[in-house]
């Protein structure tokens, strides 16, 4: 293994471990989370549900990236496809915060500047993929190419259906929260969610959910191209996706949401976390029942 690639999966592994760490707020009480949040710089912690879903929401988001960074890093060969895409997500994530800040004015500079760091980090794993992979630049096959002769299994072919539709339904609902404030609002009366904050720190996290669940969108597209050769990680996706649907429908059960709201979120991820299981099962079977193990 090259100097590089250990860098690579050191590096990941500590951003895995340092994202996870938002583990505590999943499950903290409300008023330490406000307390933690104000005495942080951010200002007062907007009295509202939905603020209470979405910092929760947000964190649970964080603390399966955190996983998922780990799984990666074991195989980061592999795992290439989606390796790059922790790097561009990164920078993504790093520069698109700043630049919804700056119609809110809601967030320290001290978390600016942790967002530089994001997109830092984000460069340091796409320069040390290219160290470590220096065939990719020389024209090589990409990393989610099928190796001749190996088609697609049924199961894989359902398993790449499923991911690209559950991904074109999260970029289609992740686009109207980019809308301006007073739309929103208009919208979050009309759809039962009751008065939309009048808070800079609630609009903040609203676009940071945006761009979570389009950076997610992303990832579901990215992973439907290689679900044969990144089995692991769509059976990591299948579980990862139960239990964060099982927790969402604790949180909205326990908030002030509108009732087809806490029947429906919650319920469709688990749904589609036990159906990606079944599908990752699918394909495990499949490459068993083939000459040979995928490369």
């Amino acid at each position: 293994m090259v100097r590089s690639e250990r860098a690579l999966r050191f590096l990941l592994r500590a951003t895995g471990v340092a994202v996870a760490l938002r583990l505590p707020f999943v499950f903290l009480p409300r008023r330490l989370v406000a307390a933690h949040i104000e005495w942080h710089g951010f200002g007062p912690f907007p009295d509202s549900p939905a603020m209470d879903y979405l910092l929760r929401s947000i964190s649970a988001l964080y603390v399966l990236s955190g996983l998922f960074c780990w799984l990666v890093s074991f195989d980061t060969r592999r795992y290439r496809s989606l390796v790059l895409y922790l790097g561009w997500s990164s920078v993504a994530f790093g520069l698109l915060l700043p630049a919804v800040d700056l119609a809110t004015h809601s967030v320290p500079a001290w978390a600016l500047a942790a967002c530089g760091l994001a997109a830092a980090i984000g460069v340091a794993v796409l320069a040390l993929d290219a160290r470590a992979n220096p065939a990719r630049q020389a024209g090589g096959a990409p990393a989610w190419s099928v190796p001749p002769g190996r088609s697609p299994s049924g199961w894989a072919r359902a398993a790449a259906l499923v991911l690209r539709l559950a991904g074109t339904v999260l970029l289609v609902a992740a686009v109207p929260l980019f809308a301006p404030r007073g739309v929103l609002a208009d919208w979050h009366a009309r759809l039962g969610f009751g008065h939309y904050p009048d808070a800079d720190l609630f609009h903040f996290f609203v676009r940071c959910f945006s761009v979570s669940v389009l950076l997610t969108a992303a990832f579901l597209w990215i992973l439907s191209f290689g679900v044969r050769r990144q089995a692991p990680i769509v059976l990591f996706l299948g579980v990862g996706a139960a239990v964060y649907g099982g927790f969402v429908t604790v949180v909205d059960w326990g908030l002030p949401l509108p009732w087809w709201w806490k029947g429906f979120e919650g319920p469709a991820v688990v749904a589609f976390g036990l159906l990606v299981l079944v599908l990752a099962m699918g394909i495990r079977h499949a490459r068993r029942k083939s000459l040979g193990p995928a490369p």
